[in-house]
């Protein structure tokens, strides 16, 4: 059986990129990209699988970087997330994962309900580990330092800064930067665990935070999809987490991150995707970014798939669709980011 996939670039041949778009037109593209994929999909006589005819990939903040912000509002971020979803129902067995929108909710802290959920977000910093979250001035990281964790005084440091914002009934906004995966209308949203500058050009309102408890595995027709939002496969979050659990579909959707080859784990039919990525070629030494999908040999040699149809935004290409794993998705369907469909 087949699958076809769109990739969407980070930049097109005439070296624009996509944050030079207004955020409209990119949602224009996706639309394209899903007609498109469905005339590939029902204009072509070769066996499709009957329930993945499809996947799209989009690159990091493809839905809400601008030349002036990162993120948008969570209410720009709802009415884009319908958007999608109604364009997931149209077109039928395509998974859409349309690259991540960052976007701050704002809490009022002179109400209770904000200061609860203030105190909430200042909780999980118990579990901080990550070194490169910024000061409140946002100018450095906390510490320079190469074990990976904080010490326990400068994450006192960092909660302090934010329970004055309380004290003072300062508004505050939270910051977040998700991964929707639409099928066939249903939304997963899995957020991004582990940050790298996030808040860098953010303003001293807006707190980020990572989220240990996020899984990064979604079951989708007994097929494992494992998604990594760009620092996250730096850090070998998926890795880490599942104990190298083979993935039929690893897709790291990414501002910019080097393709680590300890952090790739392939099926033996499985399927890299990359939006994009940095690879080096082990014989010249040179490292060129890609937006693409990569099969592995049974040496492990990762071997890049050439598209059927390049266009300015997006390329598509027919690959063999990962064989059912029954087995495997009964270790990991409740861990899933099944539990995080959206209603």
């Amino acid at each position: 059986m087949h699958t076809y996939i769109s990739v969407i670039k980070w930049q097109n041949s005439s070296n624009t990129k996509f944050d030079a778009l207004a955020l409209d037109k990119r949602i224009e593209i996706i639309t394209s990209a899903c007609a498109d994929l469905n005339n590939q999909i029902t204009s072509n006589n070769i066996p499709l699988d009957k329930e993945i005819k499809g996947i799209i990939t989009a690159p990091e903040y493809f839905l809400s970087r601008s030349n002036s912000s990162l993120s948008i509002t969570r209410d720009t971020m709802l009415q884009y997330r319908q958007n999608l979803a109604n364009t997931s129902r149209k077109y039928k067995d395509i998974v859409l994962i349309p690259g991540t929108m960052a976007y701050t909710k704002t809490i009022n802290l002179s109400e209770e309900k904000g200061i609860n959920r203030f105190k909430k977000m200042l909780s999980r910093m118990n579990e901080e580990q990550n070194p490169y979250i910024l000061d409140p001035n946002k100018t450095n990281p906390l510490r320079n330092i190469h074990d990976g964790r904080l010490q326990q005084t400068e994450i006192d440091r960092y909660k302090k800064y934010w329970r004055e914002q309380i004290i003072q009934g300062n508004s505050v906004e939270i910051y977040s930067n998700s991964l929707f995966i639409y099928y066939n209308g249903e939304i997963w949203k899995h957020r991004k665990s582990s940050g790298f500058y996030e808040n860098q050009n953010n303003k001293d309102v807006v707190l980020s935070i990572d989220r240990k408890s996020e899984n990064g595995l979604v079951n989708i027709s007994d097929r494992l999809f494992g998604l990594e939002i760009c620092f996250e496969h730096a850090m070998g979050v998926l890795k880490e987490k599942h104990n190298s659990l083979p993935l039929d579909f690893q897709i790291i959707v990414s501002d910019y991150v080097e393709g680590n080859r300890n952090n790739i784990h392939l099926s033996a039919d499985g399927l890299l995707i990359g939006t994009p990525i940095s690879i080096t070629d082990k014989t010249t030494n040179i490292t060129t970014i890609h937006d693409g999908i990569w099969s592995e040999d049974s040496n492990k040699n990762l071997n890049k798939i050439a598209p059927v149809k390049v266009e300015e935004w997006y390329d598509i290409f027919q690959v063999k669709t990962p064989a059912k794993k029954q087995g495997t998705m009964k270790k990991v369907t409740k861990e899933s980011l099944q539990s995080a469909v959206i209603k």
